[in-house]
């Protein structure tokens, strides 16, 4: 499922790896799914501040945001949404107010909730959070251009 010499590779095998794993990803149950998803980018390499959360120009396509050497909170959130639309999976970017912090949440159709712990599915209903804006697909259509 996940092994640390991905973010050890150049560029474009990163790229062809990510793209053999979401593959793997697409006939799982939902469940299963969305806790892969949540585990896999769990593990990336963190640092801070890796996007500015208040200018969606500025932030990086997935193919960009691929090749960075960390992430931030934020732009890992990012990156969840991002897998989630590369493989058909219809969901929220929210630009959240948790606990002091201002980050990236992905939800779900069905009330689940990701990006709020790190690789945790959780329900919405049972974490508060306070939406300042909500990215539907149709807002992050230009980044992700499927």
């Amino acid at each position: 499922m996940y092994d640390q010499t991905f973010w050890e590779t150049d560029k474009h095998n990163r790229m062809l790896l990510w793209r053999k794993w979401r593959r793997t990803l697409e006939d799982l149950p939902q469940s299963t799914l969305y806790n892969t998803i949540a585990m896999w980018w769990k593990m990336v390499p963190m640092s801070n501040n890796t996007i500015d959360i208040w200018d969606q120009e500025s932030w990086p396509s997935p193919w960009e945001l691929i090749v960075f050497p960390s992430f931030c909170y934020p732009s890992r959130g990012l990156g969840i949404y991002y897998t989630l639309a590369l493989i058909g999976i219809q969901s929220n970017l929210v630009l959240a107010q948790k606990d002091s912090e201002t980050t990236l949440l992905v939800t779900l159709e069905d009330k689940k909730l990701l990006n709020y712990y790190e690789g945790e599915v959780l329900d919405t209903s049972q974490y508060s959070y306070e939406e300042l804006k909500i990215f539907a697909p149709a807002d992050m259509y230009k980044l992700v251009k499927v």
